[in-house]
């Protein structure tokens, strides 16, 4: 069975800072890639509310079902959902074996602080330090590990 095991220097980093990791590779046997990367990025969710004027044939249609109408204005709010990569760096290329792999990525100044609920921007930040083995003709072997960025205070 493969694994990949992800190790950072600290629990929360600011825009800025360095992220030392260490991976740890433990396959079974060898494994050919075209080289192991690392990418830093976010996932970003963002809400939006848009105002929309209800067409007279929709007013009509809820006259006749015999519902109450106290606006012509309808709210509509949509969710949009991006993945942003900031940093992809490969780190060994060829064969991979059980080994140790230490490395360094900075996080961009300027970069949106981790937050998990709506803030009155209307959006959820959460970043990731993905670990990706690119294996030709075959599934890449992928290990995730969540990244806390600090913002203002």
């Amino acid at each position: 069975m493969e694994r990949i095991t992800i190790e950072t220097n600290q629990s929360q980093y600011l825009p800025g800072e360095p992220i030392q990791a260490r991976v740890k590779f433990r396959f079974e046997k060898p494994v050919k890639s075209r080289g192991v990367h690392a990418i830093l990025y976010y996932r970003q969710k963002k809400k939006t509310m848009a105002y929309s004027t209800i067409p007279p044939d929709e007013i009509r249609r809820m006259k006749e079902l015999g519902l109450e109408i106290t606006t012509t204005v309808k709210m509509v709010e949509s969710l949009e959902e991006k993945e942003v990569i900031v940093v992809n760096k490969k780190l060994h290329s060829g064969e991979v074996t059980d080994q140790l792999l230490t490395f360094s990525l900075v996080i961009p100044e300027h970069s949106p602080a981790t937050s998990y609920i709506w803030g009155h921007d209307g959006k959820i930040v959460v970043w990731y330090l993905k670990i990706k083995v690119d294996i030709p003709m075959s599934p890449d072997i992928n290990a995730v590990k969540e990244i806390t960025v600090g913002g203002l205070v």
